[in-house]
């Protein structure tokens, strides 16, 4: 049987699977695992979110220096 397209969840997603699915020219079709976005993070690595400045500051306490806005526009949401 040949296997053209795997279907899974993210636990499919992860580094290993990536790399063998395009070495056998396979397509895979799963949401990204969070450990491929975002990377391992300790619970001390990760950033705060400021709810009086509505931004992120990170645990050297620099705050984020953009508000980015997501999404399509126009769109009420």
């Amino acid at each position: 049987m040949k296997v053209e397209t795997v279907i899974g969840d993210a636990a499919y997603s992860e580094k290993g699977n990536i790399e063998y699915t395009k070495e056998k020219d396979i397509k895979l079709v799963a949401k990204l695992n969070p450990s491929v976005t975002q990377g391992f993070r300790k619970k001390e690595g990760e950033f705060k979110f400021n709810k009086d400045a509505g931004m992120y500051v990170c645990k050297a306490c620099h705050m984020a220096i953009r508000k980015a806005r997501q999404g399509k526009k126009g769109v009420a949401g």
